[in-house]
């Protein structure tokens, strides 16, 4: 099972109030960085693999980028490419839970644990999303 897909779902964080908006570029044209601009939050490069020998563990490969606070990560695997059930992954694997460390972070969905033995990895897109916490 080797899927990549990633969404950010949530808005990007607002700078202070009284700060000018963001923008890349100066008034005169020239590329200059906004001390007020917030990086809006963001997942890539997503890769999820069974573990061999087919044990029930999956591990889920992402990078987190941007600001993160007041979000979450859930991850889900959708069947048939997606027109199947969505299944959102919980009873992750002891000290392997999501994370939203800037940069690489793993988690392990134990599969078995959360009642699934029946997936057809070839079928199946995995995906991370930044939610708010609730």
């Amino acid at each position: 099972m080797d899927n990549e897909n990633s969404t950010a779902a949530v808005a990007a964080p607002r700078a202070p109030d009284g700060a000018k908006p963001a923008s890349a570029a100066s008034a005169s044209g020239s590329a200059q960085a906004d001390p007020f601009f917030i990086p809006p939050p963001v997942v890539s490069n997503v890769v999820a693999r069974q573990r061999w020998p087919w044990n029930g563990l999956v591990d889920v490969d992402y990078e987190v980028g941007g600001w993160t606070t007041g979000l979450a990560v859930r991850i889900s695997f959708a069947e048939q490419g997606g027109a199947g059930r969505v299944r959102v992954a919980s009873n992750f694997l002891a000290g392997a839970e999501p994370t939203l460390n800037q940069g690489r972070n793993r988690a392990t969905w134990d599969t078995n644990a959360a009642g699934v033995t029946n997936v057809v990895a070839a079928e199946v897109t995995a995906k991370v999303e930044l939610v708010r916490e609730e």
